[in-house]
């Protein structure tokens, strides 16, 4: 990714780490709707728990496909990033999970395989598709547009800011075919948003003095 240990120890791991568990709604929604502040303390606490086993699916599989992954000549498969796929190196490292599944897993266990990441796929676009519908309705549409509508009304308007997001999303995966991996890309979206809100969440956090409209403003002049 081009950068040092220190932009991994201190950026990834302090500055965008903190800001994701602090400012990502579909953490925060979760701990907002608890039934009490017990359960409210311990939502992002229980998935810590679970997100700490996500390195341990996404780095071993790819240290594992760097000797057990061969070619049709029997050839061990060189895996290169995502802007450096020729005929001579077709596959990259994106790619190793399903060449994994495909090496080690039956026709049977192949398709229960690949259901389960359709359905992982699916539940983590619906919690974004449902934050962003959420925070665009009732955040900046009905405090700022428009608060004396009906109920129907601010359906419909979450309605259409789901196709809206859609539509976005679907634009915005072009874009990820630019880079040179999802990685790069996620860690972009989140250097560029996720950070100037962590400096808004901190000054209000230590900060007395702060106030809503010092915090729009000092979020934007960070973006």
């Amino acid at each position: 990714m081009g950068v040092q240990w220190t932009g991994i120890v201190f950026g990834l791991g302090f500055v965008i780490a903190f800001g994701y568990w602090t400012t990502d709604f579909l953490v925060v929604q979760r701990a907002m709707a608890a039934k009490n502040l017990r359960a409210a303390q311990m939502a992002p606490i229980i998935a810590a728990a679970f997100k700490m086993a996500i390195p341990f699916f996404v780095i071993l599989p790819g240290l594992l496909g760097l000797v057990v992954l061969h070619n049709n000549d029997g050839t061990l498969m060189h895996l290169v990033g995502q802007d450096a796929i020729s005929n001579a190196n077709p596959n990259s490292y994106n790619e190793v999970l399903p060449l994994m599944m495909e090496r080690y897993l039956g026709p049977g266990l192949l398709g229960l395989g690949i259901t389960a990441l359709i359905a992982g796929f699916m539940s983590g676009m619906a919690g974004n598709v449902s934050a962003f519908s959420t925070v665009w309705t009732y955040d900046i549409y009905k405090p700022l547009i428009k608060n004396d509508g009906t109920d129907s009304h601010y359906v419909s308007v979450g309605r259409w800011a789901t196709v809206l997001g859609i539509m976005v999303s679907i634009g915005t995966a072009y874009l990820v075919m630019q880079a040179a991996g999802i990685m790069d890309y996620v860690q972009a979206l989140f250097s560029f948003f996720i950070a100037p809100l962590l400096g808004t969440v901190l000054a209000g956090m230590f900060w007395k003095r702060a106030t809503k409209a010092g915090g729009f403003w000092d979020c934007l002049s960070a973006l």
